[in-house]
């Protein structure tokens, strides 16, 4: 965990915003975007995002990453030794995204697969609220707009369940991916902000901007549409540009640049 300074953590204090009994972000307050590696975050930052298995930083706003609806690929043998009947199947053979390899859909079709698949994510959130990290983003949302094998109303009733959980812990609770669904999602589950990743590239900032106001974060990964996120919004949102695995600062591919 990195300390920040008294004046920065009682500035920060200032601008957090409460919506009910969650707490949000600063509204444009300077994000950075740590899934791939926890470091000290650059001088300035308000809002930090960091993978469950990490400590939040100190005096900052955290977002703990759970991937949600998806296996990450180190805990591929897990979920298959310990869970294997929640893992989504297409003719037998498990349907892994073919954008990030080793990743498999969780099967949300059914009650009692949402409940397996809850149980486990119920784990990742407990561990966000204790270690102290203010909020929840859970990846891969949009599962269900990639395959037929899965449905929106799955999806929905999981995230629901999600949701509700991390309120009780006072956690808010995020949204990431399928933008087109913002307003209807956010009124059927609960969902207080959004994470966008690439909104420039994929024309959804406002989707999502029309459904959360300020209260989404916006990362892009290509440059030109980062300086024109900052053009047109940058002075709304958190934005962020990075590279691509989100290295750390040792890392030779290693990009941070904020609006």
């Amino acid at each position: 965990m990195y300390a920040t300074t008294t004046a920065a953590a009682t500035n920060l204090a200032l601008a957090l915003s409460v919506h009910g009994a969650v707490t949000l972000f600063p509204v444009n307050g300077n994000f950075d975007y740590q899934l791939g590696s926890a470091y000290n975050p650059p001088s300035g930052t308000q809002i930090v995002s960091r993978d469950h298995t990490a400590n939040p930083a100190d005096g900052l706003y955290n977002v703990c990453y759970i991937n949600a609806y998806q296996t990450q690929p180190e805990d591929r043998d897990w979920w298959t030794s310990n869970h294997d009947d929640v893992l989504l199947r297409e003719g037998g053979d498990y349907y892994e995204d073919p954008d990030w390899e080793g990743e498999l859909l969780l099967d949300t079709t059914t009650a009692a697969k949402r409940d397996e698949i809850a149980t486990v994510m119920k784990g990742y959130i407990d561990e966000c609220a204790s270690k102290g990290f203010n909020a929840v983003e859970a990846d891969n949302f949009d599962t269900f707009t990639r395959t037929d094998l899965l449905t929106q109303d799955g999806n929905y009733a999981l995230a629901k369940t999600l949701a509700d959980y991390a309120h009780g812990l006072d956690l808010a609770f995020g949204q990431k991916n399928a933008a087109e669904y913002s307003a209807d999602a956010k009124a059927a589950v609960g969902f207080d902000f959004a994470v966008a990743e690439e909104c420039m590239e994929w024309k959804e900032c406002g989707d999502y901007m029309d459904v959360y106001g300020d209260y989404v974060i916006e990362i892009e990964y290509k440059k030109a549409q980062f300086r024109t996120a900052c053009a047109d919004h940058g002075d709304e949102l958190p934005i962020v540009y990075r590279d691509q695995e989100l290295t750390g600062p040792t890392g030779s591919d290693y990009v941070f640049e904020a609006c």
